[in-house]
């Protein structure tokens, strides 16, 4: 269920109360809903009045709407405190006391001509009234006066849902989300699990296009949160140029790494390749690259770990690659010290290293190995370890449900007092053309 506007944690109350509910709509919005397939639970209007108390700071003084009654004993016509008061009744009975609302919304308007706040709350209680027209354009009024009025806003989010305008409602959202309120969160939530509906998609690829100042926030948000990080993989693959902004790279690195977190491998390699400087074969390479030096290429690039148990560094090599990479291993370890993510198609490969140079004390070794890195399937692949010198060469087979596998570079220092190291040459897999499995040529397997 696509759900596009505001959640509160009133939530479970006012989904019970009678409110205007999309599924109570006419065959007429019924239609248009399944025409653009989104089928929206919205809450009604207090949720609105709950977020319109929250942001109603902005509308008047401190006294006034921290403490409406204190400031009507001190000015019984003062509008801002008359339309806090009138906001707290509907927020605490917003059917019974939408008629005191109301009243006190329409001596706040008489004393002060077009206050938006008066003018939105007069359309709420229009629109309980079953008068959606007129509130309409009570609310409509209420923007033009002031387009800070959050509540406005969102009561328009969730009219234009209401008739089956997606559009608008996205329009809404960028000018509440540009008030750059307090309601920031709560709009981001809503609109990140919108995000599965194409018709959302669609509309939020012109305001990429535009690129909208909250939208990176928003993307940014959205990445961290969302249950379904394919749909904003495909947002992004959708708009295209999104990526080719250098700006707009951090974004697609973490949506990239959030993606290989949950396995999901297909949104990990549409998400990289949006970017024009990135190509396929460096998905299926191990081979070194400057890039990781400093992690250019964020989770799809070798990810180089330092800890107290051991470090991997990238130098200048001897071989025609011009990188190879350094080991240390402290003392009585086993540590992880590289790893890099890769996306095979089924097929046989051969896995090739070069081990240059090793210090190994007793017991110390290199560990290569490959292992599967979708959700629910670990498997690995294969396993090599490495204490001397020379060629290290692996055949292995990938199948159909192995879409994404991690190579990873470990050490072990062994018991010496120095630890150990090695330097190794730029890895390289190739298509193995005998198709057949196992290893040869390795340098003093274990």
């Amino acid at each position: 269920m696509v759900q596009i506007m505001a959640v509160t944690p009133q939530a479970a109350v006012t989904a019970k109360g009678p409110f205007t509910m999309v599924g109570s709509a006419s065959a007429h919005n019924r239609d248009i809903s399944r025409s653009f397939r989104i089928r929206t639970a919205l809450l009604g209007i207090a949720s609105l009045l709950l977020a319109a108390v929250s942001f109603a700071a902005a509308g008047g003084t401190a006294l006034a709407n921290g403490s409406p009654d204190l400031a009507l004993r001190l000015a019984p016509g003062n509008p801002a405190a008359l339309v806090a008061k009138a906001d707290a009744i509907m927020l605490a009975a917003p059917v019974t006391g939408a008629a005191d609302a109301s009243a006190l919304a329409t001596a706040a308007a008489r004393a002060q001509p077009l206050n938006p706040r008066a003018l939105r709350i007069l359309g709420y209680a229009a629109d309980l009234k079953g008068r959606l027209g007129q509130a309409a354009r009570l609310i409509a009024l209420s923007t033009r006066m002031s387009r800070r009025d959050v509540g406005a806003q969102l009561w328009l989010i969730e009219y234009s849902v209401r008739v089956g305008d997606v559009d608008g409602a996205l329009a809404h959202y960028d000018l509440a989300l540009s008030t750059g309120t307090s309601s920031t969160n709560l709009l981001y939530q809503t609109l990140t699990n919108a995000l599965a509906e194409p018709a959302v998609r669609r509309g939020l690829v012109r305001y990429l296009a535009r690129r909208r100042p909250w939208l990176e926030d928003f993307l940014g948000y959205a990445i961290a949160h969302s249950a379904q990080p394919s749909a904003i993989g495909k947002l992004i693959v959708e708009s295209p140029g999104f990526l080719a902004d250098p700006a707009h790279a951090e974004l697609g690195k973490r949506l990239v790494e959030r993606s290989i977190s949950d396995g999901d491998a297909l949104t990990a390699q549409l998400v990289y390749l949006a970017a024009p400087e990135h190509t396929r074969a460096r998905l299926i390479s191990p081979s070194f690259a400057s890039r990781d030096r400093d992690w250019a290429d964020g989770a799809v690039g070798w990810r180089l770990l330092e800890t107290p148990d051991g470090a991997a560094l990238l130098i200048a090599g001897g071989g025609g690659d011009g990188l190879q990479m350094h080991l240390q291993g402290a003392s009585d370890t086993l540590a992880k010290l590289a790893q890099r993510t890769l996306f095979l198609t089924p097929n046989s490969y051969v896995f090739g290293v070069q081990i240059r140079s090793t210090t190994f004390s007793n017991g110390g070794f290199v560990r290569f190995r490959l292992h599967c890195a979708d959700f629910g399937d670990m498997r690995e692949l294969w396993s090599r370890e490495v204490v001397q010198p020379g060629k290290l060469r692996v055949q292995f087979t990938v199948d159909s449900r192995c879409a994404m596998q991690v190579l990873e570079v470990e050490m072990a220092g062994g018991d010496g007092s120095q630890g150990s190291t090695a330097d190794i040459g730029s890895p390289l897999i190739v298509v193995d053309g005998g198709r057949h499995s196992g290893s040869e040529g390795a340098a003093g397997q274990h």
